[in-house]
């Protein structure tokens, strides 16, 4: 299997297209699923998304197995489809691929799974229309699986976590409006420089030290490259990060109060947007526990994690509606971190993903007591918390 996997692997690399822009790597699964039929193939998911269903003639539980479409955009402020898979997300489609073509060789006992390619995932946009559709409510999946390589580890080992796996974050932009003026007499106008040295210090003190909360200020900029015009206006992005998500919508306050604060003290306009929102991602206990009795007595190498990931994954909207994880997969401790320029999917690490995953397969469509647990939940977006708050001007992109 290892070369037909290695040959898809580059393949959907060198298709690499950003979030929502997904097409042509849509194509090429489509394509593939011509030549390796699934019991159904549904391509009604928001955006490009795409499921593969495989069912045996027995009874079973149903899972559902995760997999993200979409690479990072070389230039975010582009209007260019340029992009790169500098996330593994080649790597992670192709696992899934090389788990169709052994359930070729070995189909299910019981049960049925659904392998889902979901796209927008590095903008957080894929995965809540996704849980949000029709597709998903009559799939009604008993368990949800994902994963994510995780560069610095051993190269196949499984990185387990019960509880908090990931943290949820938003990106938020601000834009302060004054009054331009000529730089001779910049005292005619009504700078937002104050305003804007006050927040790059103090901005990242509104992450409380005693929680599990970060404040980051990612881009700023003031007025124009010019000599002769006093700006009037200044644009602050910064990213909030919290382990839940209650946390984040808290520190969002904070962010917010402290923005007006300094708006109102400088007779600023102000408008505050969300962007790119990703709920925490929470793994329930016992389907941790029962991955760990499975991977454990097909001798897989695992870890528990200590501490979940301070990036984000919007995974987070599918374990919240239904008993689910995510882990992580060692790609190597020397591999390049995750959208480092220098980051390539390590081809060594696809045979083993796929044992994984078929391990998993086999170990959760044996437990006949997922059935009995089968449940639905709703959640709030974490946009939606985030505009929620009391006294915020707040506009969603």
């Amino acid at each position: 299997m290892t070369s037909q996997l290695v040959s898809l692997r580059h393949a959907l690399h060198d298709l690499a297209e950003a979030s929502g822009e997904e097409r042509r790597t849509a194509t090429f699964l489509q394509e593939f699923f011509q030549t390796h039929p699934p019991t159904k193939l549904d391509t009604s998911l928001p955006g490009y998304g795409l499921a593969a269903l495989f069912e045996s003639t027995r009874p079973g539980p149903t899972l559902l197995l995760r997999a993200d479409l979409d690479a990072i955009r070389d230039d975010p402020t582009s209007t260019q489809p340029h992009a790169a898979h500098r996330c593994g997300h080649d790597g992670h489609m192709t696992m899934l691929l090389g788990l169709v073509l052994d359930l070729e060789r070995r189909p299910l006992n019981q049960g049925r799974v659904a392998l889902v390619f979901q796209p927008a995932e590095e903008t957080g946009e894929g995965a809540l229309p996704l849980v949000e559709s029709e597709f998903f409510q009559n799939l009604n999946p008993d368990v949800v699986l994902g994963l994510h390589n995780i560069p610095g580890q051993p190269l196949g080992r499984v990185l387990l976590r019960e509880g908090s796996f990931a943290w949820a974050s938003v990106g938020m932009r601000a834009h302060l409006r004054g009054r331009s003026a000529h730089a001779g007499e910049a005292e005619k106008g009504q700078s937002p420089k104050e305003a804007l040295a006050y927040l790059l210090t103090h901005l990242p003190l509104c992450a409380r030290e005693n929680h599990a909360e970060r404040c980051t200020v990612t881009h700023a900029r003031l007025g124009e490259p010019t000599f002769g015009v006093s700006p009037g206006d200044a644009v602050l992005h910064v990213t909030l990060r919290a382990e839940q998500d209650e946390d984040l919508a808290a520190l969002c306050r904070r962010v917010h109060e402290m923005i007006q604060t300094q708006a109102a003290n400088h007779a600023l306009a102000i408008t505050l947007e969300p962007h790119e929102p990703f709920p925490a991602t929470r793994n329930a206990p016992r389907i941790v526990q029962r991955a760990v009795s499975i991977l454990q007595a097909r001798h897989h190498d695992l870890t528990m994690l200590e501490h979940p990931f301070f990036w984000s994954e919007d995974f987070g909207h599918f374990t919240a509606r239904k008993p689910g994880m995510l882990f992580g997969l060692g790609s190597g401790e020397t591999q390049p971190s995750l959208h480092n320029p220098d980051f390539d999917f390590p081809d060594a690490l696809l045979e083993q993903g796929v044992a994984v995953w078929r391990s998993l397969v086999d170990g959760f469509l044996e437990d006949s007591s997922l059935q009995a647990s089968k449940r639905g939940s709703t959640s709030t977006s974490v946009e939606e918390i985030v505009c929620s708050n009391e006294g915020a001007s707040c506009s969603r992109p």
